[in-house]
């Protein structure tokens, strides 16, 4: 039978126990905290436009001129002003447009900012290790992370090395293994390039390159890290 109402009543109440808490075992400290610094040289040109876009760009120049309204001559020139003509047509003749591709494009020349104009680039030093990647600095004790990646920039490249960092956080993380099982944590910080040459700083620095985003998996031999960091914080 069921039970009655009195009896429920008179039925202890359970005691819920709250769930066991397990805290979270954090991650050892690695050995060494780099901070990397991503040094990227805006486009110069815009790009190619798309099919899609030439026709759309056409399509709205024709609407525009069925709605399009000359204004009054008078409304640009004084009374007794004499007519010059069309300015633009004269300005056309005189016009001379550049090259969209550069001498560095021609020659192939990987270590020039003049190449790939419509593109981003970003720089890439060989260490004396021969291996590819970021101006680095290992952190020091006291010392800031951005201050760090500052300061491996101006070792590799010289202090007429001009950029404008980008914010004071670094856009992502990597933890490696290096030689020996020594466990590394590298910070990631975007600046972009503003002016100056750049002097390589031996024995850090031997070689560069200003690489494409699609050129940098041949460049490092972490072929992870490109595919899930340096894909995501390196534009196209």
């Amino acid at each position: 039978r069921w039970p009655t109402t009195r009896e429920k009543k008179q039925r202890p109440a359970r005691v819920s126990r709250p769930p066991k808490y397990k805290a979270p075992v954090p991650p050892p400290c690695p050995d060494r905290i780099v901070a990397a610094h991503v040094v990227e040289r805006l486009p110069v040109i815009t790009p190619e436009l798309e099919p899609w876009e030439v026709a759309y760009y056409e399509l709205k120049e024709r609407k525009d001129l069925q709605v399009r309204k000359k204004m009054p001559d008078e409304w640009f020139k004084k009374p007794g002003q004499e007519d010059i003509g069309d300015v633009d047509d004269k300005d056309k003749e005189q016009m001379q447009i550049a090259p969209r591709t550069s001498e560095a494009d021609e020659k192939n020349d990987i270590r020039s900012l003049d190449r790939g104009l419509a593109r981003r680039l970003y720089l890439v030093v060989k260490g004396k290790d021969g291996k590819w990647g970021f101006p680095q600095a290992e952190r020091q004790e006291g010392e800031g992370m951005r201050a760090a990646a500052l300061r491996g920039l101006v070792e590799h490249c010289g202090e007429d090395f001009k950029i404008i960092p980008v914010g004071n956080c670094p856009m992502a993380y990597w933890d490696g293994a290096e030689g020996g099982g020594t466990a590394s944590r590298t910070f990631y910080y975007y600046s972009q390039y503003y002016q100056g040459d750049l002097e390589l700083k031996a024995p850090l620095a031997v070689d560069h390159t200003w690489a494409k985003r699609e050129e940098l998996e041949g460049l490092f031999d972490d072929k992870e890290l490109v595919q899930q960091v340096l894909a995501d914080i390196c534009d196209p």
